[in-house]
C-alpha cells in the first residue's frame, strides 16, 4: 500500500533532495566557460554574518516589470518563432509573467530554535491537534545527534529522550514524537512533518504515524495535475464528498497561519499541484506546496535525484500536505519558515524572456539538443556547496527533456545579472 522509506534519513538528515554531483557535468552541459557560479554574499565563513552587496555586473538589457507585463505576449511569440540551435519550444507552456513590480536577490539568513522554543510549539501542536495521551517524559525523543542513540533498543526508543538531558541540549532542532496516535518533527527552526495518525488509524492501526507523510499515496494515484485544473472535481474522503479546490484553500489557510513561523512579510502560500489516491473505500488528496513572495512563485518539486555542478545546488521548494478529511492531516518539507536579507535592493527592471533565451543558448553545449515543455518565471534558492550559504535569486526556469542523454534537465537563468544555474533529474 505504501512505499516504505529510512525514517533515519527523514530524520536525522530532515533531507529534501539526494544530490549527485559530478565534475563531468559541466563539460557534458555547459559549452561556454560559464559555470554558473553564484556571487557570494558574504566575504568569507568567518565573516559570514555581515552580509555584503552583490553588484549588478549584467550588460544584458532590461526592462521594466511595471510595462513588461503587457509586452510579455511579444516576447513569447519571438522565442516560440525563433529556431534555437540547442533549443526547441514547439510544445512549450509559457507561465504569466507575475504582477509585480519588483523583484529582488536574497541570502536566506540561518535561524535556530532553543530547545524551550521546540518544546514549547510540540506542546502547542499537541493542543491543537486534540491529542492528550502522550506521555513527553516518555516519547519525546531528540534524533539531532547531540547524544549518542542507543543501537539495542528498538525505534523510536533508540534515540535519547529529550527529558533525561533536556538542561544541556543546544538546540530543539531534532526534537520529535513518533507513536500510534501522532508524529512530530521539528527541523529547520519550523515543524519539519507531522501526523495527526488519522491516516494510520485508517489504514492500519497500530502502526506507528510517520509513516502518514511517507507517501501513502504513490500506488494509488487514480489522477493528478494541476490545481486550477482540478479544482471542481470532487472524490469522497472520509468527511464526504470534498472538491479539490476546496481542500487546497485548507492547506493554504493552514500554512499561511504558521507552522508556527510564517516568514517574511509578503509571504504567502501556493498549492500548484494535487494527486488524488484510493485508500481503502475511499480517496485522499496529496497537494504540493510552495512559498510565493512578493506575488513570485518559488520553484517547487518533489523528493528525488538530481545531478548538479560541483559548486552550487538548486533548492526547490518540496513540502507535501496529505488530507483524508478535508482537513491537514499529515505533511513533510520545509518551506516559508525561511527568513530573508535584501542584499541588492529592489529591483525594478529585469532581463526580458527573449534575451534570457539567448543567454541559455549561448551557454549551452552545441551538441544539446532540449524540448523544453515549461518556461516560468520564478523564485530559484541556490545553495553554494562550499560555504552552504543559500541565495535567492528571480529567475527564468527553463525546464524540458534533454534528448542527447534521455535525462530531464532544469535551467534557471538569473534575471538580474543573466547567470545560468541547472541540474539533470530522471522523471520525479
Amino acid at each position: 500500500m505504501r512505499r516504505e522509506l529510512a525514517l533515519v534519513c527523514a530524520i536525522v538528515c530532515c533531507s529534501s533532495l539526494i544530490a549527485s554531483c559530478s565534475s563531468d557535468v559541466n563539460k557534458e552541459i555547459a559549452g561556454t566557460d560559464q559555470s554558473g557560479t553564484i556571487v557570494s554574499s558574504t566575504k568569507d565563513e568567518a565573516d559570514s554574518s555581515q552580509s555584503e552587496t552583490v553588484p549588478i555586473v549584467s550588460t544584458y538589457p532590461r526592462v521594466g516589470l511595471s510595462g513588461y507585463f503587457s509586452e510579455y505576449s511579444k516576447s513569447v511569440q519571438t522565442v516560440s518563432g525563433k529556431e534555437y540551435k540547442t533549443m526547441d519550444f514547439s510544445r512549450c507552456e509559457f507561465g504569466n509573467v507575475p504582477e509585480t513590480k519588483e523583484v529582488g536577490i536574497y541570502k536566506v539568513k540561518d535561524l535556530d530554535i532553543t530547545p524551550e522554543e521546540s518544546l514549547a510549539t510540540i506542546e502547542a501542536w499537541l493542543s491543537s491537534e486534540h491529542i492528550e495521551n502522550v506521555d513527553l517524559k516518555t516519547e519525546l525523543r531528540d534524533a539531532s545527534g547531540q547524544y549518542s542513540s542507543n543501537d539495542n533498543a528498538k525505534y523510536p526508543y533508540n534515540y535519547p529522550a529529550v527529558f533525561s538531558y533536556s538542561s544541556n541540549f543546544e538546540t530543539g532542532n531534532g526534537f520529535f514524537i513518533d507513536t500510534p496516535d501522532c508524529h512530530i518533527q521539528m527541523g529547520g527552526y519550523n515543524i519539519y512533518s507531522m501526523s495527526n495518525g488519522v491516516i494510520t488509524h485508517y489504514i492500519s492501526p497500530g502502526e506507528l504515524a510517520h509513516h502518514d507523510f511517507m507517501d501513502p499515496s504513490s500506488d494509488n494515484i487514480v489522477e493528478e495535475g494541476l490545481v486550477s485544473d482540478l479544482k471542481d472535481k470532487s472524490y469522497t474522503l472520509l468527511n464526504g464528498e470534498v472538491k479539490i479546490g476546496e481542500a487546497a484553500d485548507t492547506v493554504k489557510e493552514y500554512f499561511e497561519k504558521g507552522t508556527p513561523l510564517t516568514g517574511p512579510e509578503g509571504m504567502t502560500i501556493d498549492v500548484p499541484y494535487a494527486s488524488v489516491f484510493s485508500i481503502g473505500d475511499i480517496y485522499g488528496y496529496n497537494f504540493n506546496v510552495r512559498r510565493v513572495y512578493k506575488g513570485v512563485p518559488f520553484l517547487y518539486g518533489d523528493f528525488g535525484t538530481f545531478q548538479a555542478p560541483e559548486d552550487y545546488h538548486i533548492d526547490w521548494d518540496i513540502k507535501k500536505a496529505y488530507t483524508i478529511d478535508g482537513n491537514v492531516d499529515a505533511y513533510v518539507g520545509f518551506t516559508q519558515g525561511f527568513e530573508f536579507e535584501d542584499i541588492i535592493g529592489p529591483q525594478t527592471q529585469i532581463i526580458p524572456l527573449e534575451t534570457a533565451t539567448d543567454i541559455l543558448e549561448e551557454f549551452l553545449a552545441k551538441q544539446m539538443k532540449i524540448e523544453v515543455y515549461d518556461v516560468s518565471f520564478m523564485y530559484v534558492t541556490i545553495e553554494e556547496v562550499s560555504t552552504m550559504n543559500r541565495t535567492v535569486y528571480p529567475c527564468w526556469v527553463y525546464t524540458g527533456h534533454n534528448n542527447s542523454d534521455g535525462r530531464n534537465i532544469r535551467c534557471a537563468v538569473d534575471s538580474i545579472n543573466g547567470e545560468v544555474f541547472y541540474y539533470t533529474y530522471l522523471d520525479q
